[in-house]
């Protein structure tokens, strides 16, 4: 085992693992932002929820005029747009999602092929460097019961 196995595919096999790191980099980054969105969606949730809350109270006091209404309704409406423009950000964020997981997935199994291949090439590497070795022990074997065969014919 002298010289030591080397890939020859060994430049692409790096360029594929550095490809899946990126991938998984994406993929996190996507996760990340869908968390935020998530996020906000909810913050409006709870905003349209309070004001809702509120107008309910007032109209239930009474201490309410039509200013103030028309103030509540045109909030409440555009908390509504806002959610409504949220869950439609949050859908496209969903597909973004769901192509960067098939991006990785492609990505990792081009990377184990290469991988594969690699520990394919390893084991007859390994297989022909026994074979040599197990050829040079027989040779010295038979080397060596070549010279002491002639000494015990005398």
């Amino acid at each position: 085992m002298a010289k030591g196995f080397k890939f020859k595919l060994q430049s692409v096999l790096d360029i594929k693992i550095k490809n899946e790191e990126d991938e998984k980099r994406k993929l996190a980054d996507v996760m990340q932002l869908q968390a935020r969105e998530e996020q906000v969606l909810v913050s409006l949730q709870n905003k349209r929820a309070y004001l809702i809350a509120e107008l309910k109270k007032k109209q239930g006091e009474g201490a309410i005029n039509i200013t103030e209404l028309q103030m509540y309704s045109r909030g409440i409406e555009k908390l509504k747009n806002d959610i409504i423009s949220q869950q439609i950000r949050l859908k496209e964020i969903a597909i973004m999602l769901d192509e960067q997981r098939k991006k990785l997935i492609e990505a990792t199994q081009e990377k184990k092929i290469y991988e594969k291949l690699k520990e394919n090439q390893h084991k007859l590497y390994i297989e022909e460097e026994e074979y040599k070795e197990k050829l040079l022990i027989d040779e010295l074997a038979t080397l060596k019961y070549a010279k002491i065969k002639p000494q015990s014919d005398n």
